[in-house]
């Protein structure tokens, strides 16, 4: 579903995986989140601070890095 939201819609989705465990036990997830919550709220801050700062484009056909 990433590709084709990205390719038709212009949104960007991710995937984060923290365990390889699909499904992890409803005990662990609070473990799970200690573990990876400042890099979490971390990633999170970068996109919001980045995304205030990219040029907004006329035409989306052209990535922003080649304007």
């Amino acid at each position: 579903m990433q590709d084709y939201n990205y390719v038709n819609s212009n949104c960007f989705e991710i995937t984060l995986e923290l365990s390889c465990c699909k499904y992890p036990n409803v005990s662990k997830l609070k473990e799970e989140w200690d573990n990876n919550k400042e890099a979490l709220l971390t990633y999170m801050e970068m996109v919001f601070k980045t995304h205030l700062f990219l040029p907004h484009l006329e035409d989306f056909s052209i990535p922003f890095f080649l304007s």
